[in-house]
């Protein structure tokens, strides 16, 4: 049988508050019960002072205790207590029950005990016990007091559990609607969101929720559309593939030099595009082995800068290069290369004729951090966070012409990030663009 959270919060609440209440219904009881019975003694004592000085007056004056029990007798019936006077060697002298004069006395507990003295020394005691009509009133105080006590746990109880019951309901109601958002989650619906109220650890909980609910609906759309982008890139050079294969077939075109130039570059296009894929998905699954080695990072921006010389001469875009020639990294100069010829592209396709590109790199503790920042048209804000994604286009309707498929910045990141380093982006539309990445320096042997 399955118990909820919820019912078993209250249970919980109400067995401690029930185990509370016993406690301190039992220490209560003893102590009113302990304490009472201590105010009673003592009460009885003072009220009873004036006998015990009467009695040692008595005895001062005929230094004998013949005839005390005439005085018990004339001065003790306003006393509901039974009064029994012993001498020093404990034998009854007077007794206001008169039946145990001579004897020698044996006190029980419930008898109170008095001292009778007459020039500094004991002659005497006078033990005081309870009638019954008396012990019977303080055993209904006591038990008057007790069911006081248990009447107010009962009613602490019943005000607790009412309490208990709305604390663990407010307590479970956030697990509950995170239980109904999970499994809604499990169903499909990656739109479910759950309301924070508290700052607490439930809250921090449902925050945390929130957040892993956005990712995977992030995640998922990322998906559908890399599933629609592949195609997308996919199908232009094949259709131009095929189109030329049945313009051949069908007699329609000559198989003449720039015809299969055409062909051929449609082809290595989708041979790129499909090695760009691999590349980083083994990147991203981390399965591609570094080949790492100290290096001048100046070698490898002067080779990426040779691989794009052409690209930038055409649009007259100046290529400036700022790095110390001793700055030695730790890296995969293939791989690096390979970010940098990325970044630079992308610098040289955004950047207006007659413009310029600046590359830089300084050393900072045992990391270097390089730079490449363009004046070219920028990126609006709501475009930065996702410059780094696979296919992303900031301008959705730029064509492979202008900017490629969309892979070189998501490649760039992955292996940035494969030698533990970082990369940014900060821009401003219409002043450019500025990619800061930091490489591990090697370290001087």
């Amino acid at each position: 049988m399955r118990i909820s959270l919820q019912w078993r919060l209250l249970a919980a609440f109400v067995a401690v508050v029930l185990i509370a209440v016993a406690v301190v219904a039992v220490v209560s009881t003893q102590s009113t019960a302990t304490e009472f019975g201590v105010f009673v003694a003592h009460s009885r004592r003072m009220q009873r002072r004036p006998l015990v000085m009467m009695l040692a007056q008595y005895y001062a004056q005929n230094q004998t205790w013949a005839g005390a029990q005439n005085l018990i007798g004339t001065n003790v019936g306003w006393i509901a207590d039974r009064v029994v006077v012993v001498d020093a060697q404990n034998i009854v002298v007077a007794d206001s029950a008169n039946t145990l004069i001579g004897q020698l006395f044996a006190p029980s507990s419930a008898d109170t005990q008095m001292e009778i003295q007459s020039a500094g020394q004991v002659v005497g005691r006078m033990y005081l016990n309870p009638s019954p009509e008396g012990a019977q009133l303080n055993t209904d105080f006591v038990q008057a007091t007790t069911r006081g006590i248990v009447l107010a746990g009962l009613a602490a109880s019943v005000v607790a559990a009412v309490l208990s019951f709305f604390v663990a309901r407010r307590i479970t109601a956030p697990v509950c609607a995170l239980t109904t958002a999970t499994r809604r989650m499990a169903h499909g619906d990656l739109s479910q969101r759950v309301k924070v109220a508290s700052s607490d650890e439930i809250g921090e909980l449902g925050d945390a929720f929130n957040t892993m609910a956005s990712s995977l609906a992030r995640t998922d759309q990322l998906r559908r559309n890399l599933v629609a982008d592949v195609a997308h890139e996919l199908r232009t050079p094949l259709t131009s593939v095929l189109g030329s294969l049945e313009a051949l077939r069908d007699g329609v075109a000559e198989p003449n030099h720039a015809f299969i130039e055409s062909a051929y570059e449609e082809g290595l296009l989708l041979k790129r595009l499909v090695s760009d894929l691999q590349e980083l998905s083994l990147a991203e699954a981390g399965q591609v082995q570094l080949d790492r080695q100290p290096i001048a990072l100046l070698e490898i921006v002067e080779g990426a800068v040779r691989a794009v010389a052409a690209e930038a001469q055409a649009k007259e875009i100046a290529i400036h290069t700022a790095v110390p020639s001793d700055l030695i990294v730790d890296v995969d100069m293939a791989r690096i290369g390979q970010v940098l010829r990325n970044l630079l592209a992308n610098a040289i396709a955004f950047t207006p004729a007659h413009g310029k590109i600046e590359i830089s790199a300084h050393s900072m503790d045992k990391w270097v951090q390089g730079s490449v920042a363009d004046t070219g048209v920028g990126i609006a804000a709501e475009d930065l966070p996702f410059v780094f994604e696979r296919f992303y286009r900031a301008d959705k309707s730029r064509t492979r012409a202008t900017g490629g498929a969309g892979l070189g910045l998501a490649i760039a990141k992955q292996w940035v990030e494969a030698h533990g380093g970082k990369i940014k982006v900060e821009s401003e539309p219409g002043r450019g663009t500025t990619f800061t990445f930091s490489l591990p320096q090697a370290q001087k042997k």
